[in-house]
Parts: structure tokens; C-alpha cells; sequence
């Protein structure tokens, strides 16, 4: 489980991931374009079925958006990301030009960095941007060494003295 790198192509950066078949225990790939403005992940109609899903089966919603109200059919699914197996919503509509994969899904699980000077969006998982080992005693006495020469340094400086490091 690594971050992921993708190039920003323009409205929506291409990305690819995996949806698990409700009917099977096979991964369906897909490719579409990670939109950060959609909250939840949008997939034509007419993926459902290879997919594993019977839209005849589902209730029809209406979901408020910034841009209006959409209607579609909300499911909840198994992703593969970047390395990483999680459940999130997935919404089928008739009206979507193309898969969107939506930021709800995938922000509790990554940290997301836009680099917009060079086009670039990277998916870093959370337990590697966030967890650190804990420092053993011989560490964590030669990083308050560290820190109070830092500080002797400092002091000293402000107080116009020459620092001797002892």
C-alpha cells in the first residue's frame, strides 16, 4: 500500500479503481475521472449490470447537489484503491456521461494532495501519512540531546553571546 500519483488532465483527473460484483467475488475495473467536487462516486445506468446490480430491485432517490437535484439509485460497495479494500456509496444515474469516482469514498481512507503548479494529485494512504513509530529510549535521548542544543543555540543567540556548545 503505496501513494498514488496522477496527472491533472483538466476538469477531473483520470483515475482508475475497482468495484466488487454484488453477485460474484469479481472486481470489475474502472476507469473514469476523480472529481473532487462530487462527493459520491457516479456511474452510468448501464454499468449496473456488469456490476452485479438489478437496478429493478432499488429505490429511485433524489439527491441535492451544488448544481440541482440528480436522481439515481444509491448503493453501497466494496472499493479497491490504491492498494487499500473499503465500502462506500456508489449512486447509478441515467444522466452521467461517464464513471466519476467522488472524494466521500476515499477521504476517510487517503490523505489527498493537489499540487496545481504541475498538474499532479497524489492519494497517500492515512496509516502512512499519519501513523509513526513510537521513539525506543536511545532515540528519544538523542533527540532531547538534539533539542537542547537547539535551544542553547537559540538562547544564546538572542541574548547576543557567543554559543559554546558543551
Amino acid at each position: 500500500m503505496s501513494e498514488t500519483t496522477y496527472h491533472d488532465k483538466g476538469p477531473g483527473v483520470p483515475v482508475s479503481w475497482d468495484l466488487q460484483s454484488l453477485t460474484s467475488a469479481q472486481w470489475i475495473r474502472i476507469d473514469g475521472l476523480f472529481d473532487q467536487g462530487s462527493d459520491i462516486t457516479n456511474l452510468p445506468e448501464s454499468m449496473a449490470e456488469s456490476l452485479g446490480v438489478d437496478l429493478s430491485r432499488e429505490e429511485k432517490i433524489t439527491l441535492g447537489t451544488v448544481g440541482g437535484k440528480i436522481q439515481g439509485y444509491v448503493l453501497d460497495m466494496e472499493y479497491q484503491f490504491s492498494g487499500l479494500t473499503f465500502r462506500g456509496p456508489v449512486i447509478f444515474r441515467s444522466d452521467t456521461s461517464g464513471p466519476l469516482l467522488g472524494i466521500s469514498p476515499i477521504k476517510s481512507y487517503f490523505n489527498i494532495f493537489f499540487d496545481n503548479q504541475n498538474s499532479i494529485v497524489q492519494f497517500i494512504p492515512l496509516h502512512q501519512s499519519t501513523v509513526q513509530q513510537p521513539l525506543n529510549a536511545s532515540q528519544a535521548l538523542s533527540s532531547i540531546m538534539w533539542l537542547r542544543r537547539v535551544i542553547a543555540y537559540g538562547v544564546s543567540t538572542m541574548l547576543g553571546r557567543k554559543w559554546d556548545e558543551q
